[in-house]
C-alpha cells in the first residue's frame, strides 16, 4: 500500500512513535525513485516500501535506531554489490534515504511541529493543491541552530502553510517555485554569507530535501454496482480519495462501500454538474445502463478532469461518440475519453475489470500513455515493424517518439556513459536511471536481447548498452544511426532492409539507403537518397540570436559537479557546474536547457551543456524543433523506402535522384508498409 500524508497524519495523531524513511536521491538503477516513502512504527509495523529486500531491511534497522534515539539521520543504501545466495535484490545503484523520527525536528524556534506539518500537507492534498515539503537533512545544521529534521511547507503562489524563518524565506521560496514548476523533488544546499542565505555552489551550509507533493487525486466512481465495489478496494491501496455517485440509496450506502470517503445519492447528471471537477479528479463511468453512461459523459466531458473513462463495447462507444459529436462536442474532447475503459488484459469479471481500470489510472496518474483497447475479437494488439536506433540522445529520442506514435516498435542502443546534455528529452537517461520518459513515451533499460524482445512484445521501448552491436540480432526492419558522430562508425546497407544515417559522415547509396540533413536551415530534415549531408561546420546553429555562446564547454578534464538543474533560469556569469576547482559559467541569460549528469567524466573543450536564450522552461522537457524536423525526415524516408522495396527488387535499389523533396515521398507512400 502506498504511504500517503493522510496516513501519516493519522499516525502522527495516534501518539505512537514512528520513523519515516524517504528516498532523497538515487544513482544508477534503483527499485524506487526519489520521494518514495516507508513508515516504521515503534511496534514494528511497516507502511509503504522503499524497495524491499536487504536494502529495505537496512533502512528498517536505521528506523528502529532513530526511534530509540529520537534522532533523524541520513543513510546510504548500496545496491551495487555482487549477487549472492543471501541477496537476490541486485539493482546496481545507490539510494540516499533520510530516516526522520517524527518529533525530533522542528520546535517552536525553528518551525512548526511534525503533527502540524503532516496535517497541513494532508489538508492541501485534500483540496487538490500541490505543495513542497522542505526538510533539513544534514550539513552544518547544528551551527545554524536549525535541527536536522526541521521542516517547512510551502505551497504554490507564495502560500506558506508552515513558514520558514525570515532569513530563509526568499531562497526557499525561489527553490520551491522552481521545484513545483518542474514537478521534481531534489536535494539542494544553502550557505550563509554576510547574513544572507543563498544557493550554495558546494556542499556547505544546510542540506535540504525539497519534496514536491502532488495531490493524490480524487477518484469519482459513477455507478454503485459490482465493478464499483471491486474498484474501490483496489483504488484504496493506490492512495486516491474515493467518492461514489449513484441515484439509488439501496446501492450507494456505507454497508456496500465502507471504504468510500464520501457517498453521494442523487440524480447523476445533477450531481456531476455540481461537483468541483479539476485536474486532480479522475472519473470512472460505470453506471447500470448505456443511457446513463452517455448522460454522465456529456455532463463531464467539458471538465478539466485528468481522467475520464467509460465502460462499454467498441460498438456502443462509437454510438455514444456519434451522438455527442452531433450535439457539438469537439473531437479533441472525445479523444480524451478512455473508452472502452481499462487496459486490455482480457478482463471479464468485475474484479478483473477493476484491475484493468486501476492499471490505467496508475499509468495516467504517472503521465504515461495508456495502451488502447483493441477492437473486440482482435486479440492482443500486434506491434508495428521494429526500428533500431543507434544512440539515445535528444535527436535519437525525437525520432523514437515520432516513430512510436506512428505505430512502429522502437529499440535504442547507448553508451555505458552517455554524453547527451539534453537529458530531460533523451532516452539515454534510462542508462543511469533505469527508465526515462519523454512526452509520454517511456523507455526502459534492459540487460540483453531476450529482455529487449520481451519489452517489445509488451509494447515497451527498450534501451540497451550495446558496445558489440548485438542489437542487430533483433532483426529490425530499419536501422537509424543517430549517434551524430560526424562519421560512419560502421553501419552498412547490409545491416537491415532500410538503413538511414543522420547528418554528415554517411553517403546515401553507398553505405546507407538514405541520409537525413541535420544542419539548421532551409534543408533541415530533408531526405537525401544519393550523396551526403552538408558538411559539419563546427559552428552551432543560432537560437534566439545566440550561437557558440549558448553552449557550455568543459574548461578542463576531470569530473563534473553539477550545481544547477535543467530548467532553472541562469544569468550571464552564473556558475552552473565545476570541474575540479574550475567553475563553468553561463555566458548568456536564459534557461539551462541541458547539462551532463553530476559525476560525469569530461575532457577539456567537451560540450557539457547549453543555455536557451528564449528562457522558456517548457522547451527543456519537450522534443526540440530540430529533432522534430529530423524525425519527420526519418519517417518520410522509411515510408518511401518501404514503398520502393515493396514494388521493386529486394536490394532496395533507389531512383537516381540526389535529394527527395520534402513531402513528395510521404505523399506518394500513403499505403506503405506499416
Amino acid at each position: 500500500m502506498e504511504l500517503t500524508y493522510r496516513k501519516l497524519a493519522d499516525l502522527a495523531r495516534s501518539g505512537e512513535r514512528v520513523a519515516i524513511a524517504t528516498v532523497v536521491s538515487t544513482r544508477g538503477s534503483t527499485p524506487r525513485g526519489t520521494g518514495a516513502k516507508m513508515a516504521v512504527r515503534e511496534s514494528g509495523a511497516i507502511l509503504g516500501t522503499v524497495g524491499g529486500g536487504c536494502g529495505e531491511a537496512q533502512v528498517i534497522r536505521e528506523a528502529a535506531r532513530a526511534i530509540q534515539q529520537g534522532a533523524s539521520r541520513l543513510t546510504t543504501v548500496d545496491l551495487t554489490g555482487e549477487i549472492n545466495d543471501e541477496s537476490l535484490t541486485h539493482c546496481g545503484g545507490t539510494m540516499e534515504i533520510f530516516v526522520d523520527c517524527l518529533g525530533s525536528g522542528g520546535d517552536q524556534r525553528a518551525g512548526a511541529s511534525d503533527l502540524e506539518i503532516v496535517q497541513a500537507i494532508a489538508e492541501a492534498d485534500a483540496s487538490g493543491q500541490p505543495t513542497a515539503l522542505v526538510t533539513v537533512i544534514g550539513g552544518s545544521a547544528e551551527a545554524a541552530a536549525i535541527r536536522v529534521g526541521t521542516k517547512w511547507v510551502l505551497g504554490s503562489g507564495g502560500a506558506s502553510l508552515a513558514p520558514p524563518p525570515a532569513a530563509l524565506a526568499v531562497p526557499l521560496r525561489e527553490m520551491v517555485d522552481a521545484a513545483l514548476a518542474a514537478g521534481r523533488s531534489r536535494c539542494v544546499w544553502l550557505a550563509e554569507s554576510a547574513g544572507e542565505w543563498r544557493l550554495s555552489d558546494g556542499e556547505q551550509g544546510l542540506a535540504l530535501f525539497v519534496e514536491v507533493i502532488a495531490p493524490a487525486g480524487e477518484l469519482v466512481i459513477v455507478g454503485a454496482g459490482h465493478i464499483a465495489q471491486s474498484l474501490i478496494t483496489v483504488a484504496r491501496t493506490l492512495g486516491f480519495r474515493l467518492s461514489i455517485v449513484d441515484d439509488r440509496a439501496a446501492f450507494a450506502n456505507r454497508v456496500r462501500f465502507p471504504q468510500a470517503d464520501r457517498i453521494i445519492v442523487g440524480g447523476i447528471e445533477e450531481t456531476l454538474a455540481g461537483l468541483a471537477i479539476g485536474p486532480a479528479t479522475y472519473l470512472v463511468l460505470v453506471t447500470r445502463g448505456h443511457q446513463l453512461d452517455e448522460a454522465a459523459l456529456k455532463t463531464v466531458i467539458g471538465s478539466e478532469a485528468s481522467y475520464i473513462g467509460m465502460i462499454g463495447s467498441r460498438r456502443r462507444v462509437r454510438e455514444v461518440f456519434r451522438h455527442l459529436a452531433a450535439a457539438g462536442v469537439a473531437g479533441e474532447r472525445l479523444a480524451r475519453v478512455h473508452a472502452p475503459i481499462g487496459l486490455d488484459i482480457g478482463a471479464e469479471t468485475p474484479a478483473e475489470i477493476a484491475v484493468a481500470i486501476a492499471a490505467q489510472l496508475v499509468k495516467v496518474r504517472r503521465d504515461l500513455r495508456a495502451a488502447p483497447v483493441p477492437n473486440a475479437g482482435s486479440g492482443t494488439a500486434v506491434a508495428g515493424p521494429l526500428v533500431l536506433i543507434l544512440g539515445a540522445g535528444d535527436l535519437a529520442t525525437g525520432c523514437a517518439v515520432r516513430l512510436r506514435r506512428c505505430g512502429f516498435s522502437v529499440a535504442l542502443t547507448e553508451l555505458a556513459e552517455p554524453t547527451a546534455v539534453r537529458r530531460t528529452v533523451a532516452f539515454s537517461e534510462a542508462v543511469a536511471a533505469g527508465r526515462a520518459e519523454v512526452e509520454g513515451i517511456v523507455a526502459r533499460l534492459v540487460p540483453g536481447l531476450d529482455e529487449a524482445r520481451r519489452a517489445l512484445r509488451d509494447g515497451e521501448v527498450p534501451v540497451l548498452v550495446d558496445p558489440e552491436g548485438q542489437a542487430r540480432g533483433l532483426a529490425p526492419a530499419a536501422v537509424i544511426d543517430a549517434r551524430v558522430a560526424k562519421r560512419n562508425l560502421g553501419v552498412t546497407m547490409a545491416d537491415a532492409p532500410i538503413v538511414i544515417g543522420l547528418g554528415p559522415g554517411f553517403v546515401a547509396g553507398r553505405d546507407v539507403h538514405a541520409v537525413i540533413e541535420t544542419n539548421r536551415g532551409h534543408a533541415l530534415g530533408s531526405v537525401i537518397l544519393e550523396g551526403a549531408a552538408e558538411p559539419d561546420t563546427g559552428i552551432p546553429g543560432e537560437i534566439g540570436g545566440h550561437g557558440s555562446d549558448r553552449l557550455l564547454r568543459a574548461c578542463a578534464s576531470g569530473t563534473l559537479r553539477a550545481l544547477r538543474e535543467i530548467g532553472e533560469p541562469v544569468a550571464a556569469g552564473d556558475v552552473v557546474a565545476r570541474i575540479g576547482d574550475e567553475p563553468v559559467r553561463s555566458l548568456i541569460d536564459g534557461v539551462l536547457r541541458g547539462l551532463l549528469r553530476d559525476g560525469s567524466r569530461v575532457h577539456g573543450g567537451q560540450k557539457i551543456g547549453d543555455v536557451d536564450p528564449r528562457a522558456r522552461r517548457e522547451h527543456c522537457c519537450t522534443v526540440s524543433d530540430k529533432a522534430r524536423a529530423v524525425a519527420g525526415g526519418v519517417v518520410e524516408a522509411i515510408l518511401y523506402l518501404s514503398k520502393t522495396a515493396n514494388r521493386s527488387a529486394p536490394d532496395l535499389r533507389l531512383p537516381a535522384t540526389t535529394r527527395a523533396r520534402r513531402g513528395s515521398a510521404c505523399a506518394s507512400s500513403a499505403r506503405a508498409r506499416s
